[in-house]
């Protein structure tokens, strides 16, 4: 989550844009090694029998942040500067990542 948000800070500094696309492609690289282990961590904090419950909720909210994610992101972008999403997303990637760091009995 850490290097996701080096990533999007990285792509609001960027002064081209072609070398937007490979940092997209690193970021999504990333993604894909981040979301598969978050579920894998959260899956060995519950009971065997609560699993699929759990997988509803994060489909669930996954859902819901792939729905307002994008409208969170327009409206920054209309309101605050053009590159406004990008520092959102790696402060609320940060903060998450900070999350994790936390010892899981601290539930």
């Amino acid at each position: 989550m850490i290097g996701q948000s080096v990533f999007d800070v990285a792509i609001f500094f960027v002064p081209l844009f072609w070398p937007i696309f490979p940092l997209n492609m690193l970021v999504s690289a990333i993604s894909a090694f981040t979301f598969p282990t978050l579920t894998t961590l959260s899956t060995e904090l519950v009971l065997h029998r609560e699993v699929g419950l759990l997988m509803g909720v994060t489909t669930g909210l996954g859902s819901l942040m792939n729905i307002f994610g994008p409208l969170w992101a327009g409206a920054v972008y209309d309101h605050v500067m053009v590159g406004a999403p990008y520092w959102m997303g790696a402060i609320l990637l940060v903060l998450a990542g900070l999350m994790m760091l936390r010892p899981a009995g601290n539930l």
